[in-house]
């Protein structure tokens, strides 16, 4: 990840978004295929991928297999298949079974080296030494990517928020206000400090995962012929026709990308998206003289309401106007979508009270 990248999203000047899409003209676009299909065109691609690899000579010679380390490819000629454990970012070899054992390397030097236990924690695949992907889960890199962002976004403003706590708190002594500051400020440095030891380290897995991707993205262009053809990654489409392009977003945007992903790559982080999507858009109702809707939703119900709210309205009025609602520059009305809207809150508020009705005579 480049530095300037990586910095600004840190101090709160910009929020990055990964999106996937197709390069061949007159291709349907990726989030259709994925709205549509993803999940079967992901379930057929993770098995050829798994035939690939089954086979020794393709899988040596091959750029298409992609890992950390060496310590890889090593595990794949030492286990079989069906201990491996096949997810939506890749597969590990060794089953999941050595996350003790998947970082670098303690001891070089000794006869038995001692390796520590993957960065980031256990289940971190895309730092784990033993990890293997390639171009067949880039889709699930990307949403990863983005969903990693999330936890970037929010550990990163609690450090900001600390930051300019301790600024206040010296302030404070400095000019003789508080003179007794001292124990507070030692306490607001040691939870900046944790805060920073979580930054640092959601950001060296955020990296890592970019640094996967774009070598699915070089696999790609450099793939022969004979490898497009047996890895496609979808239908009626080559491993060239594929890109994935990093750009600054506004954070519903980052939001709304893990939240529409999540039927597809499910993961910890759609949980803070939904809700922080959740807010923007009941506030976008309020500002509209509507009343908010996601509050009262369950997480599943909010998930899927919003889902269908942001894609009416990015296929409606696109995605300029679209963020222009939600930060309250444009109304509905200016576009002319309050009856639009309104229909679909209605119909899934209908939906939701049947719902709740259920729950209280179960």
């Amino acid at each position: 990840m480049p530095i300037q990248i990586l910095s600004k999203c840190v101090a709160g000047h910009a929020t990055i978004l990964m999106t996937l899409y197709y390069n061949k003209p007159g291709a349907a676009h990726v989030t259709e295929v994925l709205a549509e299909a993803q999940q079967k065109v992901q379930r057929a691609e993770t098995s050829n991928f798994l035939r690939f690899l089954q086979n020794e000579q393709v899988r040596n010679a091959s750029s298409l297999v992609i890992s950390n380390d060496r310590a890889g490819a090593a595990a794949l000629e030492q286990s079989a298949p069906g201990s491996w454990i096949v997810g939506d970012i890749g597969i590990c070899p060794v089953g999941g079974t050595r996350c003790e054992q998947g970082g670098q390397v303690q001891n070089s030097t000794a006869s038995k080296p001692l390796y520590s236990p993957v960065p980031g924690g256990a289940k971190n695949c895309v730092r784990c030494r033993f990890f293997i992907t390639g171009p067949a889960f880039l889709a699930g890199l990307v949403a990863r990517f983005n969903a990693v962002g999330v936890s970037l976004t929010t550990a990163a403003e609690r450090l900001r928020t600390l930051e300019k706590e301790i600024y206040r708190l010296e302030e404070a002594a400095f000019d003789g206000r508080d003179q007794d500051q001292s124990d507070k400020i030692g306490l607001a440095y040691d939870r900046r400090d944790r805060v920073l030891d979580e930054v640092d380290s959601i950001a060296h897995t955020w990296h890592a995962n970019y640094r996967l991707i774009e070598r699915c993205k070089v696999a790609m262009s450099t793939a022969g012929e004979a490898e497009d053809k047996k890895l496609a990654l979808v239908l009626g489409g080559g491993l060239a026709d594929l890109r994935a392009a990093l750009a600054e977003c506004t954070e519903f945007e980052l939001y709304d990308a893990v939240c529409q992903r999540a039927n597809v790559y499910p993961n910890e982080n759609v949980l803070v998206a939904n809700l922080r999507r959740g807010r923007l858009l009941d506030a976008l109702l309020s500002r509209n003289g509507r009343t908010a809707v996601f509050a009262a939703l369950s997480e599943a119900e909010a998930l899927a309401v919003g889902n269908q709210f942001v894609e009416l309205l990015m296929a409606r009025v696109g995605r300029a106007d679209t963020n222009a609602l939600v930060e309250g520059r444009l109304l509905l009305d200016e576009l002319g979508m309050t009856d639009e809207v309104e229909r679909l809150l209605s119909v899934n508020k209908v939906a939701s009270s049947q719902l709740l009705e259920l729950r209280k005579t179960a």
